[in-house]
């Protein structure tokens, strides 16, 4: 082997894999097969010694580049040769059992001998991972669920509109074949995990039907970088099942009865033995929501003769459901908070429209008043993904640079027809007299996405300035870097929908041939220049000094993030239940320690419960969930957001998102004491749980109030339900019906499968 080239190669792509944030399995590493058969881990190859290195030199020249195969650190990897055939991102796979030769000796830091390791043992015996349609089926007579092996994004309303529900037809494409039924008018949906696209047909399918998925059309969730592979099936549907009741919720006096499938008919429905009209209730698809309930009060609901798209009947034929609305006693209540010259309203509850203006019509969900003016809160102020939340410009009332304003909100209903209190604040409003500051930028394919501090817009950007380092150091310098179709918002958190800091971004598309080859930014170093005036905010105010800023793109064009998350270890890999270690590229600043910029399945974590601390470096933060916390094991999504390095630099994006494996971490209990006989009692717990191999310290027993000694002999024993323990004491035969026997756990070390010692507390027979 060329030493020296391969040198170079691997060195690049270990720098260019730094920002990895998978698990690795294998474990990341060089491979060195033939006569060699040695690994060397990726983190020990910057901290080899001496020694160590002139070792590696030595095994490198003497490998091929067949028998070398490099792991990256989520697991992917490939053969020396395929990453001097291509960029790595390009070619790195999934890698097979064959990629292996067998077992490798590890080399330690000063080349010596370490363990040995069979990555066959993690490799699969195929690729896996991918995005591709495992399967397609009929559901209904009006439905066909489409399952992708791994959950997609419906990001930029690739899948369907996000507003109307309209199937995207040009990615996803359903067709009658031969006789079937024409289709009608196709809405779509995506299953909360995100794996699963259910399209309905507002007409019924009969026949035989081709389901065409367009390649590359398609993300995943979690990886933007994964595509959709093409797929083409067919699916065949005669629909003979009737549609049946399968349950019901409530908003305030409506209750929402849902159905297996969509009706066409809802046929004839009585409430109390009364007929209802149209104005009582709507069907929706597979939904029927009925008004005007009471509250408390048991409501018998009737369903004669509905339809689903096929004609087949309800079953049974009539239906019956009691709808009871539960009792709201609780009033709405208001927050109201001002940035700059922004009013949020925030209430407590979902509201419903009423007459609060004095108009003709129950168009309004509050009225507000500021100063001497009054005006409505309307469905133009509500937030598209949060009904409880309105926005409202106040800038008009502000002749000055600030107010400090008197606000009063009021004529606000619930669900439930509660009127909430009238509620009064005072807020500042400040004029906005700053332009918006750079934050950060980064790339994906043909674009660069940059991050300021406010929701911003374009102004007349047309074109910036680009000096353009390739990785050869050869400079070209393109002073006007023409732009087509600016946006102004970024899906930074890729979830299908414009919210949060989304507004916050600029994307600049590129097409200079110069810059751009097969759609993607070429790989060097970008240093731009936006022009003074170019960006602006709301207000606007435009900014006054050209904005800069450099950025490095990899490979795969996609930029090397100012700040990563580069790998998460949970309490599975530390062996502490509730614990998990957050690992960045950077040394970060305290607000890698503010338990609110971490959440697990959306939900922030405590500061009062969760402890944060540096553990060794600062590039390694240690969560310490409060006892509890993970109620059952499994996958949790940790969104880490807000942070910032020593140097003031932020996320890539403003956050990172990664999928987490968490063991659950709630203590056993000991929930009572049963004597046996009168040598043993027995203790038993809220589940499983494990004696330790040694001796069990932690537990004390007192019988009748006094101390007692327990069997010399493994007194403890777990029995074959293994959720209770049977305890012999020393002194045999000595206990009596009547014993009272009191057992106290201070620190035990009983455990539950995962590892969680018995919560400190006393039980007791009486």
């Amino acid at each position: 082997m060329n030493k020296k080239v391969a040198l170079s190669i691997l060195s690049a792509t270990v720098v260019a894999s730094m920002a990895s944030s998978a698990f690795a399995a294998p474990k990341s590493g060089v491979y060195l097969g033939g006569d060699v058969d040695r690994y060397y881990e990726l983190r020990d190859l910057f901290n080899l010694t001496d020694a160590g290195k002139t070792k590696f030199a030595a095994d490198m020249a003497v490998t091929s580049f067949d028998k070398l195969i490099y792991v990256d650190f989520d697991g992917k990897g490939a053969s020396l040769r395929e990453i001097m055939n291509g960029e790595f991102s390009k070619v790195k796979r999934d890698l097979k059992k064959s990629d292996f030769e067998g077992v490798y000796t590890k080399s330690n830091l000063d080349g010596t001998n370490g363990a040995t390791y069979d990555p066959r043992n993690d490799a699969i015996d195929g690729p896996t991972g991918d995005l591709k349609v495992d399967s397609v089926a009929a559901v209904s007579g009006s439905q066909i669920k489409i399952n992708f092996s791994i959950p997609v994004s419906n990001a930029g309303d690739k899948l369907f509109n996000a507003q109307s529900k309209a199937l995207n037809t040009t990615n996803v494409k359903v067709a009658p074949l031969g006789s079937a039924a024409a289709i009608g008018n196709l809405t779509a949906s995506l299953s909360e995990d995100g794996k699963t696209l259910t399209i309905t047909n507002d007409v019924a399918f009969n026949g035989d039907y081709s389901v065409y998925v367009k390649k590359d059309s398609i993300i995943s969730k979690d990886d933007v970088n994964k595509k959709v592979a093409e797929f083409l099936g067919n699916v065949k549907i005669t629909d003979s099942t009737a549609p049946v009741y399968t349950g019901v919720t409530y908003d305030g006096s409506t209750a929402i009865v849902k159905f297996s499938e969509p009706l066409k008919s809802v046929g004839t429905v009585t409430l109390d033995g009364k007929t209802l009209t149209a104005s009582d209730y709507t069907l929706s698809g597979d939904t029927l929501e009925v008004t005007g309930l009471t509250a408390g009060k048991a409501s018998t609901l009737v369903i004669v003769g509905a339809t689903d798209n096929a004609g087949n009947i309800i079953a049974p034929n009539p239906t019956t459901v009691t709808l009871t609305a539960p009792v709201d006693t609780v009033k709405p209540t208001v927050a109201v908070s001002a940035k700059n010259t922004t009013l949020t309203f925030k209430f407590s509850e979902a509201l419903k429209l009423v007459n609060a203006d004095g108009g003709q019509n129950p168009d309004d969900f509050a009225k507000v008043t500021i100063g001497n003016a009054t005006f409505t809160l309307g469905a133009s102020h509500q937030d598209a993904n949060d009904k409880t939340k309105f926005t409202v410009d106040a800038a008009q009332y502000v002749t000055g640079s600030f107010l400090n304003a008197t606000v009063k909100v009021e004529a606000f209903t619930d669900k439930s027809g509660l009127v909430g209190d009238a509620f009064t604040t005072s807020v500042m409003l400040t004029k906005d007299n700053t332009a918006p500051a750079f934050v950060s930028a980064s790339s994906k394919d043909d674009k660069l996405i940059v991050k300021f501090d406010e929701d911003v817009d374009a102004n007349s950007l047309t074109s910036v300035a680009i000096k353009y380092t390739d990785k050869d150091n050869v400079v070209t310098n393109k002073p006007s870097v023409g732009l087509t179709g600016v946006v102004s918002s970024y899906d930074a958190n890729n979830n299908g929908i414009i919210d949060g800091d989304d507004e916050n971004y600029l994307v600049l598309p590129v097409s200079d041939v110069a810059l751009v080859e097969n759609g993607k930014l070429k790989p060097g170093k970008y240093e731009v220049t936006i022009g003074a005036g170019k960006v602006q905010d709301k207000v606007p105010n435009a900014t006054t000094a050209d904005t800069k800023f450099t950025l490095t793109v990899t490979g795969s064009s996609e930029s090397s993030a100012v700040v990563e998350v580069v790998d998460e270890e949970t309490n599975q890999e530390q062996g502490v239940p509730g614990k998990l270690v957050v690992k960045f590229n950077k040394q970060m600043a305290s607000s890698a320690l503010v338990a609110g910029n971490y959440s697990l399945d959306g939900v922030a974590l405590n500061p009062s419960t969760s402890n944060l601390y540096f553990d060794g470096s600062k590039d390694k933060v240690v969560i310490e969930l409060p006892e509890g916390f993970i109620s059952a094991s499994g996958n949790r999504l940790l969104k880490v957001a807000n942070v910032v390095d020593v140097d003031g630099n932020t996320l890539k994006a403003g956050e990172d998102t990664d999928v987490v494996n968490l063991d659950e971490n709630v203590k056993p209990v000991a929930s009572s004491v049963a004597l046996v006989d009168s040598s043993n009692f027995v203790i038993n717990f809220s589940e499983e749980i494990s004696l330790p191999q040694g001796a069990v310290t932690g537990v004390t027993v007192k019988v009748n109030g006094a101390t007692t000694k327990l069997a010399d002999t493994t007194p403890f024993k777990v029995n074959s339900d293994n959720k209770s323990v049977t305890v012999a004491v020393y002194n045999a035969n000595s206990l009596t019906v009547n014993d009272q026997i009191n057992v106290t756990f201070q620190g035990a070390n009983i455990v539950d499968k995962k590892n969680n010692a018995v919560k400190d507390g006393s039980v007791s027979n009486r």
